[in-house]
């Protein structure tokens, strides 16, 4: 995952912990997924979604798309076999195997032919 440093990400999460913990670049903020507007909170940022259930991250990766205030929508996948029930939603998906699987493909390079 690469996010240009010119650009502002914002963790958005449910549980306080998960904010509390975040340190830069990140500028968290708590929100509860329920709310009407999510624009006031992301306006302008790349917007991460890590919540703990599928669901609710596909609700609010919907509701970001749809108010349009940001143009990149990052969403972590807990379970790989809801990955279709995002593919009408312009977003990125992330799981612990393709982060990792980057990770090291960035830090050690390709593998070898």
């Amino acid at each position: 995952m690469r996010l240009s440093s010119d650009r502002t990400v914002r963790l958005l999460s449910a549980d306080r912990s998960v904010v509390d913990s975040r340190p830069a670049p990140f500028e968290p903020r708590h929100v509860d997924y329920r709310s009407a507007d999510l624009s006031d909170h992301v306006a302008g940022a790349a917007a991460i979604v890590a919540a703990d259930r599928d669901r609710i991250g596909l609700l609010v990766a919907g509701k970001l798309a749809a108010c349009g205030a940001v143009d990149r929508i990052l969403v972590r996948l807990n379970a790989p076999e809801y990955e279709a029930a995002f593919d009408d939603i312009d977003c990125e998906l992330l799981d612990f195997g393709s982060v990792l699987h980057e990770t090291v493909e960035s830090s050690l390079g390709p593998p070898p032919a």
